[in-house]
Parts: structure tokens; sequence; C-alpha cells
């Protein structure tokens, strides 16, 4: 009976196979240290976009990680695919699906918006006669304070504003001075763009002579114009201007969210590593910069809805592509970017970099056929343009 069970040492030759399933164990671990906490940071980022900050803050900062949990959840499932682990493909997937329009607007040039959009603005009557070139640049006062190079910055950017030939220009934090020795006059800035027509907004400007805020520069003429200010925050608005192009009146929306305000002492404490108590300060501002600007959002959509002529949103929004702020536009208006932008397209320039916080967004009545980030380091951000043309069809609900 001994001799008989001779054979089973045969088992002995399953040690490979164990070896084999602790193998596939690590590599199922492998790529699930990579999935979990890409689905997790997904999946936080989606319901960031729903709540508002003023309700529950804690999500807010999902949408700031947005692009790195979506990198671990592609490399994660690109692993699972290498392995032929189809099965575990299947909740990846369906977070992809769920979280499409985002991967969409962070990472751009996806193909068109329009038909996901329901309708809420008129069509153009016709197709316009020439396509619209629209600038959008926070031109950080024109470097008054000298940050980079004073007078000469303020002339390369003027130059490159030249250059661009914008058919409408959105200016964020526009300093104008009428003074004795002007910095820079309206009047100069107009007669040098060749834009002949302007709108201001200067609810945080300190005085009749020395202003700073909005201006909306065009070469179509100005027909309205209405200010919505922000009572959460004197110093932000945005800038509506009706402006006559051909047979239509496109409204134009020139507009700037708050900021976090972080000030030196903050910048300093996040490039060493924050203690405990400046961690809670950082905190403290962030939360209440996601908070100011959900309200703003909620108000200048509206605004934005009930507008009677097809629209075009500039600006300065200081959030990114995913946050509850920005999730706000896109039932009305389509993300320019989105559409023909490429990569992360970061616009600021400073500690916090990659980020996209400006944008040019347009009712469906509108196509963009171009958009690009203009790459000047001349202010805190970069400039962003596109060129956009009339939609001939009717926009269907």
């Amino acid at each position: 009976m001994g001799k008989t069970g001779k054979p089973g040492k045969v088992g002995k030759v399953g040690k490979p196979g164990k070896s084999g399933r602790t193998s596939m164990g690590w590599s199922g671990w492998g790529s699930g240290l990579l999935l979990v906490p890409g689905q997790l940071g997904v999946i936080a980022a989606e319901v960031a976009t729903r709540v508002s900050p003023v309700e529950f803050p804690y999500l807010a900062p999902a949408g700031l990680v947005y692009p790195w949990a979506l990198l671990l959840l592609v490399l994660g499932m690109l692993w699972r695919l290498l392995q032929g682990r189809f099965a575990g493909l299947v909740v990846p997937l369906v977070v992809c699906i769920i979280t499409w329009s985002h991967v969409r607007v962070t990472w751009g040039g996806s193909g068109s918006e329009n038909e996901a959009l329901q309708g809420g603005h008129q069509a153009l009557d016709a197709p316009l006669r020439d396509s619209l070139q629209v600038m959008s640049w926070n031109v950080r006062q024109f470097d008054r304070f000298g940050w980079l190079g004073g007078a000469q910055t303020r002339d390369e950017i003027l130059a490159t504003m030249e250059t661009a030939a914008p058919g409408i220009l959105c200016i964020q934090e526009c300093f104008l001075d009428a003074g004795k020795k002007p910095f820079l006059t309206l009047d100069a800035l107009m007669n040098r763009l060749g834009l002949v027509h302007a709108d201001t907004e200067f609810g945080s400007g300190a005085s009749q002579e020395q202003r700073m805020g909005l201006v909306t520069l065009s070469r179509y003429p100005v027909v309205g114009s209405v200010q919505v200010r922000f009572e959460n925050d004197k110093d932000n608005a945005a800038l509506a201007t009706d402006l006559k192009i051909g047979d239509d009146t496109i409204r134009v929306i020139n507009a700037h969210l708050s900021s976090i305000r972080f000030d030196q002492q903050d910048y300093e404490a996040v490039r060493r590593g924050p203690d405990a108590g400046e961690r809670a300060r950082l905190w403290r501002r962030l939360r209440k910069a996601w908070e100011k600007r959900a309200v703003q959002a909620e108000q200048l959509a509206e605004f934005v809805e009930a507008s009677p002529h097809p629209v075009i949103v500039c600006g300065d929004f200081n959030d990114t592509p995913v946050s509850y702020a920005m999730a706000q536009f896109r039932r009305h208006v389509v993300d320019a970017f989105a559409t023909r932008g490429t990569g992360l397209g970061g616009t600021y320039i400073g500690d916090l970099p990659s980020l996209r916080i400006d944008f040019i967004m347009h009712s469906p009545a509108l196509e963009a056929v171009r958009f690009e980030k203009v790459g000047a380091r001349l202010s805190d951000h970069h400039a962003v343009r596109t060129t956009l043309i009339g939609r001939t069809g009717p926009v269907e609900d």
C-alpha cells in the first residue's frame, strides 16, 4: 500500500501551479493598487461636481487631483487588460462611462460636445459671415507692480494681443490709469489693438483715475451691457456685453470668480510643507474660496440660461474643469477646449501648475473650430483664444 502511494509525489509538481497563482495574485494586487485609488478618486470627483461646497466642502479637493486619479485608473485597466483579466475590468469600465464627460473637459480634443447638450438658446439666424476670433486673458494689472518687468511686460502683453488680433477680447484684472503720467489708458489700449468698441466693469477700482476690473473690447458694436455683481465678494464680478454681429446679437460674458487669495506666507508653507497650524489656515482659505465660487457660479449660470441671445462666456474662473462651479455652466454652454483643445491645457502659472482655470465657453448655436493656449509667460495666467463659427441648423432639444 505504501508503494502504491508513491505516485502521490506527483503532487509536488503542483508547486509551480501554486507559485503561478501567487504570481497572478501579486499581479492582481499590483493592478489593484492602481485601480482602487484611481476609482475612488474619480468617483469622489464626480460626486464633488454634484454637491455644493457650501453644503459639504470636503469633496471639493477631489477635483484638483482628478487628472492623476484618472491616470491611475487608466494604467490599472491597461495592466489588467495585458493580464487577460477581463472580468476585473467590468467595474473600472463602468466608472469610465460615468466620468466620460469629465475626461473630455480634462484632456480636450475629444470631438464635439454639441450633441450631448440640451439646447437652451436660439440658433443663429444665418451663418456668420466671418469666424469670430475670441481671446481671454487675466493680465495681472499689466504687471504694474513690476513682478516681471513692469512697463516692459505691459508692452509685451500689448504686443501679444496685437499679434493675436482677436475680434473680441476679454481682459480680467485690467488696470487703467488716466493720471498725469498714465500707465495705460483705455483709449491707448483700444488704439493699440484696433478695437473700437469697449465695455468696462470697475467695481474694484480705487478711484476715477486709477481703475481695475473687467474690460471687453470688440470690433463689433456694443448694443447692450449688464454688470453682474457677486454679493459674497465685492472684488469679483462679471460683465455681459451684447454685440451686434451681422444680423445677430451675441452676448459676451467676461467673468472673474473669487480666487484663493494665498499670500506669500501661504505659498512658502506650500513649498516647504505646512505644519499643523499652516494646514488649518490653508484649508480655511481653500474652503472659503470654493464656497464663494459655488454661489457665484450658480448665479452666473442662471444669468447665462436666461440670456435671450447666444452667449460666449470667457474669463478667469479660478476653478478646475472638474468642479462644482464649472459643472453649473456645462448644462448651458460648451467648453471650447473640450472640443478643440489638447492635453491638460493648464493656464495658471504659479505654485500650482497644470491647472486649467481660464475658460472660453459658448452656446450650442456656435461651434469652436480652433482652440489654443497662448504660450507667453507675461502674467500668472496664460491667455486662451478660440475661433468660433455659427451653426447653420437649429439646436434641437
